[in-house]
């Protein structure tokens, strides 16, 4: 029996078990089939496309969750009380869209101008123009219309098909409404962008069947300039133009030196088959509640956030990671269920501070649970990381790290692995952990300084410690009764100093001074 089916015997006993991480020490065998059965029904709930929403997915493990994971009221009501209302008549017009596409490129950094002005042919490079006041489809289709623009946005039986791109200026706003469904034409190159104000309530924005000259194109959302967009209970259907930034599928950029920044506030919505849902830059942001599911890259792609939430989302079947992290300060991720992505669940790194990972499941990835790389100050805290192909929890490259009360087990490789610590005053503290069934419990090398306290490895054989940590294993078990803490510096075996550490110049020098303050803090 593989490694990671053996995982999955275990992963029932972590949900029925885990509200008591940092507490319970027994193991009890004797439950294995029903809680097996409880695993296979979180694997059938998801096959289905998670009915319920992501809601439904994460009560399923609500063993593993705390009751803390539900965002804050008050991040809703700040989103809610920031929604503007655009001043004038509606008034909309047909104009070029080259002249949008470079200013948008000067926005992402990425100019992808040549590339869309080809997958627009069929619409003679022109786009619909909202210039002013708020607009719901069918106010747009009748002004259209009224225009003497036809063929552009047909509206069939409550079914609006949109023939040619749209943009959303700063004065203007358009709503989809409950029971709408808004359908870009992949063969006439239509992707939707927002300087404005875009949003929707239970409905479907989906992409049309047809083949676009570009085989790779599919119609796209972009957020851009200081747009804003609200989202609910919505379907986000088959988006996304390749790998390339800002257009993968649902995206969001905000630049540092634009005087708005753009906005993003996700609720209990559904993204089916993008790329990724895509954040660049943003600080105002609130993703809450959603499913990303079958993506045909990273589920969630970020970069560059500060000072937002990332809570209770469903994330299962990307082709590639679950979330990836970069640049990242003051975040909080809690409460997300992470499974089966084809690699690995979680990887935030590259100078990621200043935040926390807690109450997170991560399970059954192709790779490992969750990787942090090129991290300070962040606190990993009661998440579950089970029956992943690799490993549970790995984290390198890293200062001032936090690793507590999580439950790492049934995993293929380590449930935990510690390697090329970056030098500080504190160590890397691993405390309450539940580690067992893993292929070796920690690994550690160049680790720097660990602290060790009150770790429960219970059923983890037979390897204890590996790599250059597994010569303290005698003196570790010899201390055991004790129950005191265990360190140990591996800063005399050649584990990365000061003087050799040019990886602390990837790190924000304002960020890094305030994980340097936090001290012990964390």
């Amino acid at each position: 029996m593989s490694r990671v089916r053996s995982g999955w015997m275990i992963v029932a006993v972590l949900l029925c078990q885990a509200v008591a991480v940092r507490h319970v020490l027994a193991f009890d065998m004797e439950t294995g089939e029903t809680l097996q059965a409880k695993a296979s029904e979180i694997a059938r709930y998801l096959d289905l496309g998670s009915p319920g929403g992501a809601e439904g997915a994460i009560a399923l493990a609500a063993g593993l969750l705390p009751e803390s994971a539900a965002v804050p009221a008050v991040i809703t009501a700040k989103a809610e009380e920031r929604k503007p209302q655009p001043a004038g008549a509606p008034a909309a017009t047909v104009g070029p869209l080259a002249p949008i596409l470079s200013d948008i490129a000067l926005q992402t950094g990425y100019d992808e101008k040549d590339a869309l002005v080809a997958v627009t042919a069929e619409s003679g490079g022109m786009a619909i123009m909202l210039k002013s006041g708020a607009f719901s489809l069918p106010t747009l289709a009748e002004q259209l219309a009224s225009a003497g623009y036809t063929g552009l946005f047909e509206q069939p039986a409550g079914h609006f098909h949109a023939m040619m791109p749209i943009v959303i200026t700063a004065d203007a706003a358009l709503a989809i409404a409950p029971g709408e469904t808004l359908e870009m034409s992949t063969k006439n190159g239509v992707f939707l962008v927002n300087t404005g104000t875009l949003t929707v309530h239970q409905a479907v924005i989906s992409v049309s069947d047809d083949h676009n000259a570009e085989a790779e194109f599919h119609p796209f959302i972009l957020t851009v300039k200081g747009g804003r967009t609200f989202a609910t209970g919505t379907r986000f259907s088959g988006l996304g133009f390749g790998e390339r930034p800002s257009l993968r599928g649902v995206s969001f950029v905000s630049n540092r030196f634009y005087p708005v920044r753009s906005e993003a506030y996700l609720r209990d919505n559904r993204f089916d088959g993008l790329i990724s849902l895509e954040l660049r830059g943003l600080s105002r942001f609130d993703i809450s509640g959603n499913v990303i599911e079958n993506a045909r890259g990273t589920g969630l792609f970020a970069i560059g956030l500060s000072s937002g939430v990332i809570s209770g989302n469903v994330i299962d079947r990307s082709t590639s990671h679950g979330l990836r992290l970069i640049e990242a300060a003051n975040i909080r991720l809690s409460g997300n269920l992470i499974a089966r992505n084809g690699r690995s669940g979680l990887v935030a790194g590259d100078d990621f501070m200043l935040s926390a990972l807690e109450n997170n499941v991560f399970l059954s990835n192709g790779s490992d649970g969750l990787v942090v790389e090129g991290a300070a100050c962040v606190d990993i805290k009661g998440n579950a990381s089970i029956a992943n192909r690799d490993g549970g929890a790995q984290v390198s490259k890293s200062l001032d790290v936090a690793i507590t009360g999580n439950l790492l087990a049934g995993n293929g490789g380590d449930g935990l692995a510690i390697s090329a610590a970056l030098p500080s005053q504190q160590p890397t503290r691993i405390a309450a952990n539940r580690i067992f069934a893993n292929a070796s419990g920690i690994r550690a090398d160049r680790f720097g300084t660990l602290q060790l306290t009150g770790n429960d490895f219970t059923h983890q054989s037979p390897i204890l410690f590996s790599g250059a940590l597994s010569a303290e294993l005698p003196r570790f078990l010899a201390g055991r009764k004790s129950g005191g803490p265990f360190t140990v510096s591996a800063l005399d075996e050649g584990s990365i100093s000061a003087a050799n550490s040019p990886q602390l110049d990837g790190f924000s020098l304002v960020n890094l001074s305030h994980c340097r303050q936090q001290g012990d803090g964390l």
